[in-house]
C-alpha cells in the first residue's frame, strides 16, 4: 500500500496518464463525451417518414380533440368555444388552408397608348377630325 505520495502522483492518477492539475478537466471531457454518446443513442432518427407519420397523429389528435370540443360547445361551454378554435387555427396551418392565394396577374392587351398620342388624339376629336387622319398643316 502507498501511503506517502510525495512527488509520486496516487495509484487512481497513474491509470489516467495526466497530473492532478489536470484531472478535473479530463474527467469533464469523458463525461461530456458519455452524456453525448448516451443521448445519441436515445436519439429519434427524423427522417420523411418519421415526418409523415408525426403528422398524420397530430391531425388525427386534432380531430379527436374537435370533436370533444364540439360536443362541449353544443352544450354551452365558451372555454370549450376557445379550444375548438384554437384547434381549427392549428389544423387550417397545418394543412396550409390559410395560406393567401397568389395570383399573378399578367396584361394581355397590345402595346399601351402613350400620353402624348392620347392627347393628340384628344385634341384631334375635339378639333372634329379623326385620330387616324394624319394632322394638317397650318397654311
Amino acid at each position: 500500500m502507498n501511503i506517502r505520495y510525495g512527488r509520486s502522483r496516487p495509484p487512481r492518477l497513474l491509470s489516467l496518464r495526466c497530473g492532478p492539475h489536470r484531472l478535473p478537466r479530463l474527467l469533464a471531457e469523458r463525461v461530456l463525451a458519455d452524456v453525448n454518446s448516451a443521448v445519441d443513442r436515445k436519439m429519434v432518427k427524423v427522417d420523411a417518414a418519421y415526418r409523415a407519420r408525426t403528422f398524420a397523429l397530430d391531425l388525427e389528435r386534432l380531430e379527436t380533440l374537435t370533436t370533444r370540443c364540439l360536443e362541449a360547445v353544443a352544450k354551452g361551454s365558451l372555454q370549450a368555444g376557445h379550444l375548438l378554435l384554437k384547434t381549427l387555427e392549428r389544423r387550417s396551418a397545418m394543412l396550409g388552408s390559410d395560406a393567401p392565394m397568389r395570383l399573378d396577374v399578367t396584361e394581355i392587351a397590345g402595346p399601351r397608348e402613350t400620353s402624348t398620342s392620347e392627347l393628340r388624339r384628344v385634341f384631334e376629336e375635339l378639333r372634329g377630325k379623326r385620330s387616324d387622319e394624319p394632322p394638317s398643316l397650318p397654311n
